[in-house]
């Protein structure tokens, strides 16, 4: 049999484009040199120390606290963070590290540290314990108490993240990762999130003398991270044991309140299934005959077999040769369907190994075309139960075929209980009661379900964030900020849930995170998008951010990072901080410094987000930390506020069955909008909580009157220069295709040369250039500038595939170099006064390049990404 369709199919998604090593940069090439920032510089004095913008010791003046949209301290003076995270070990440094390391840290301007995957409790070497005994381990806890203190020392406040990677005990299995979600619902594990917040935050840190709950250096305690119910919400009916038990009874009992104890209401909305359910169309799907009915298809040289499962009335298929195509192993069974007719598939399934297989119906003869199932599964070592809906379509009677296929893997795959009906959109069993229980609906429920059931989901969310919010203020008494998780984990309900809950709203950001084209995570098998963030025609992350950004709330990045190895992240810091600035944000983290101990050595990087061991992401810290904490761009005038009604975020999440990930633009969209509005002004959403009669009524408002669009000091670089910069009295930065051109920035020129041809065809002409006051004067009249310059960094022997979307896990070795460009710059003031000097990676002034001039000459010779230009 040639399954002629299947196999185009396949094709399509397996050609990708060969490993191939390709040249990378070496010390000896024109143009690289290396640029290697130690964690541990505590250099003093240096040229480029930003110590001074922190006051000491954090908590000075009392608890950080919301005014409106802004954060302050006890004096009322506005309070801005530019911090980063540290990840899992990395939280917890010797001491010796932690001294210099928090020295360093207020060097290169960080005023925050977010304490991230402290609770790990996989690997034994986070505060929690392995086993899940009570209490925290004392050796890490030693670590964090001592570096905490080394922080607040330098000025440095903390944000102590809770629940982030923990999994709890007893989780069953299709229950999410890291139990997300679980403890937002489950009274058990709300317990134990409670004890771990009340172990750590009431523990007396003996090098401060106080309670974290009483530090004014806490800044903020998180509760949850990247934590909600609203996505992947149909795995409560998936799994067994007092888990399920539980969210049905909660379940149970919030339809028997909101149907006021009438189930002839719910009868009559959701539908009753008949009392004799549709016969089963697969013969044999229990396997009772063993494989009769069955037929096992092979072609392509594979080579597979069928057998007994060790359970009862299950089936193997073992594969020992997949064949030249995916689909050369394939089980198959004829199935009576009729085309317009809707089927429900439901079957149980596991395999030796995660792995994905498929599941289609099929013609048996020419053309062999597809009748309205293909869908790819998930499969894991543990039983898992499947339910499928799909409405048959150019079936050939008693010509159509239901397969199973291994997908092209080896090993052996076991298939259970296989149930083919006509479906009926009634929901609830003939003798359902309230007090036999509600059944959980799965993803196949009619909408009416579904609007209840997401219901459910949103309100249970939102009490159980009350819930953490009050227990953290009034039981523990912490007078920090509390933020419960972050916008986009619920989308536009996360939105709404923060803006309710929380005392600073938080998001978690990536410029094209890295995709993992067969599903799970792995160090070998990923992929990077390159595209240049200033260049997207909307804005990017950056405009979805902002138009996500609820009123009246602070709001603020806990996470933000452009992962390598993108050719163009150098632009991602000194973009982040102009644009947060023009939109009035409170707070920027980047992710991460590390995420071990190790890592904090490093002088290259091997992974997607460490700050540590990438010189191009290192070298916008004290540029980018300056301009934010600085306020060097305005907040921007006639800010854009979107309302929505909160029943209509009920409704969209029904139409698009929970698919609700950037859901904002859909809004967005039905009046006539896209990201690009942040660009040209500041934009906030607003909710009604007020039922309408029309849910889709939408409101914009402008407040105050719009300030003219062109004398926005941010232009964005999807132009036909693709040059974005950022111009004003205070700052000067310019990205993008810089080579080759003069560009004119404010009072400024930069003539840039056209880059040495790159081994890569590939890669387009790209550079870095800003200039900021080291001395808190505007550029005209300072006398002391910083400035950027750069293009991008490698590692050595880095191997590129040759569409330069992937090293997978060959990232070369260091140091890691930066290439530079030539470049000359007029400077401000028409006059030869200015002396230019390359800083060291210890931000130390070296011998004068030049002096006496009005001319800053930019070169790779220099071995810097910082000069200090004096007058």
């Amino acid at each position: 049999m040639r399954l002629l369709t299947l196999f185009l199919i396949f094709a399509a998604t397996s050609s990708l484009p060969a490993q191939s090593p390709s040249p990378s940069p070496s010390l000896t090439d024109q143009g690289w040199f290396p640029f290697t920032i130690s964690a541990f510089d505590d250099k003093t004095p240096a040229d480029l120390d930003l110590s001074h913008l922190n006051h000491t010791p954090a908590g000075k003046h009392g608890f950080i606290k919301p005014n409106g949209e802004t954060l302050t301290d006890n004096t009322g003076k506005p309070w801005r963070y530019f911090g980063t995270n540290l990840t899992a070990d990395a939280c917890f440094p010797s001491n010796e590290e932690a001294t210099q390391f928090a020295a360093h840290l207020a060097k290169i301007g960080i005023n925050l540290v977010r304490f991230h995957f402290m609770d790990e409790n996989w690997s034994g070497t986070q505060l929690i314990h392995q086993d899940n005994q009570p209490g925290l381990q004392p050796e890490p806890l030693a670590r964090l108490d001592f570096f905490f203190a080394e922080l607040k020392k330098r000025g440095i406040y903390s944000n102590f993240n809770l629940h982030v990677g923990r999994q709890y005990p007893d989780q069953p299995p299709g229950a999410p990762d890291k139990s997300k979600g679980i403890d937002n619902i489950y009274p058990p594990y709300v317990e134990a999130l409670k004890q771990y917040a009340r172990d750590l935050l009431t523990h007396v840190n003996p090098h401060t003398g106080l309670a974290y709950q009483d530090d004014p250096a806490i800044a903020i305690v998180e509760v949850n991270n990247e934590n909600t119910l609203m996505m992947n919400t149909w795995w409560p009916a998936k799994i067994t044991g007092p888990i399920h038990d539980n969210i049905a009874q909660q379940w149970t009992d919030w339809l028997h309140k909101a149907h006021k104890n009438d189930l002839s209401l719910l009868r009559e909305k959701w539908g009753v299934q008949p009392a004799t359910p549709a016969p089963n169309l697969v013969e044999n799907g229990t396997f009772q005959h063993n494989a009769s009915g069955w037929y096992l298809d092979q072609q392509g040289g594979a080579v597979s077999t069928l057998s007994p499962s060790s359970e009862a009335d299950a089936i193997r298929l073992t594969v020992t040769k997949p064949g030249s195509e995916e689909w050369h192993n394939q089980l198959i069974r004829s199935v009576p369907i009729q085309s317009g007719k809707t089927y429900r598939l439901t079957f149980r399934a596991r395999s030796d190994i995660p792995k994905k297989i498929y599941t289609n119906t099929q013609q048996s003869a020419a053309p062999f075309a597809m009748t309205g199932l293909w869908k790819e599964l998930a499969l894991t070592p543990d039983w898992q139960t499947f339910e499928l809906l799909f409405t048959a379509k150019d079936v050939i009677p008693d010509k159509t075929n239901l397969i199973f296929g291994p997908n092209g893997h080896t090993g052996w795959i076991e298939l259970s209980d296989i149930h083919l009906a006509e479906h009926n959109d009634a929901y609830l069993p003939p003798t359902t009661t309230f007090e036999t229980g509600i059944p959980l609906p799965t993803e196949n429920a009619n909408e009416h379900v579904r609007y209840d059931y997401y219901q459910f989901l949103a309100e249970t969310e939102l009490n159980y964030a009350k819930e953490m919010h009050r227990f953290l203020k009034e039981d523990l008494n912490i007078k920090c900020l509390v933020t419960h998780s972050h916008i986009f984990f619920g989308a536009l309900f996360g939105v709404r849930r923060e803006a309710l809950v929380s005392d600073v709203v938080h998001a978690n950001a990536y410029w094209h995170h890295p995709n993992f084209p067969k599903g799970d995570w792995s160090d070998k098998d990923w992929e990077i998008n390159q595209e240049t963030l200033s260049q997207d025609p909307t804005g990017g992350i950056l405009s979805e951010l902002a138009v996500q950004r609820p009123v009246g709330k602070p709001f603020a990045i806990t996470e933000w990072d452009i992962p390598a190895p993108i050719d163009t992240l150098a632009e991602g810091l000194p973009l982040l901080a102009a644009f947060a600035n023009f939109q009035g944000w409170s707070g920027l983290t980047l992710y991460t410094f590390a995420h071990s101990r190790e890592d904090l050595q490093a002088q290259h990087y091997h992974s997607f987000f460490n700050y540590q061991g990438h010189p191009a992401k290192r070298a916008g810290i004290p540029f980018a930390a300056l301009l934010f904490r600085n306020g060097s761009v305005d907040f921007g005038h006639g800010r854009t506020t979107i309302q929505i009604p909160t029943t209509a975020l009920i409704l969209d999440i029904v139409k698009h069955n929970g698919s609700i990930w950037s859901n904002w633009r859909r809004f967005y969209e039905r009046m006539g909008l896209d990201g690009s509005l942040a660009l040209k002004s500041p934009t906030a959403l607003a909710f009604s909580e007020i039922p309408f009669t029309s849910p889709d009524l939408l409101r914009r408002f402008i407040t105050p009157s719009p300030q003219s669009y062109s004398t926005t000091p941010i232009t964005w670089g999807n132009n036909e220069s693709k040059v974005a910069t950022v111009i004003n009295d205070h700052v000067l930065f310019a990205t993008g295709n810089l080579p080759g051109k003069t560009h004119t920035l404010g009072p400024i020129q930069l003539n840039v040369a056209p880059m040495p041809s790159e081994p890569e065809p590939n890669i387009p002409p790209f550079a870095i250039f800003g200039l900021i006051p080291l001395d808190g004067q505007p550029i005209a009249t300072s006398k002391k500038l910083l400035g950027l310059a750069l293009s991008r960094s490698e590692n050595q022997n880095m191997q590129w595939r040759t569409d330069r979307k992937t090293v997978s896990n060959q990232w070369g070795y260091g140091p890691s170099l930066v290439l530079g460009y030539e470049a000359k710059v007029t400077l401000p003031g028409n006059e030869s006064n200015w002396t230019i000097r390359p800083l060291d990676p210890t931000g130390t002034a070296q011998a004068p390049i030049a002096q006496n001039t009005d001319t800053w000459p930019i070169s790779p010779s220099h071995k810097t990404v910082w000069w200090l230009l004096e007058r």
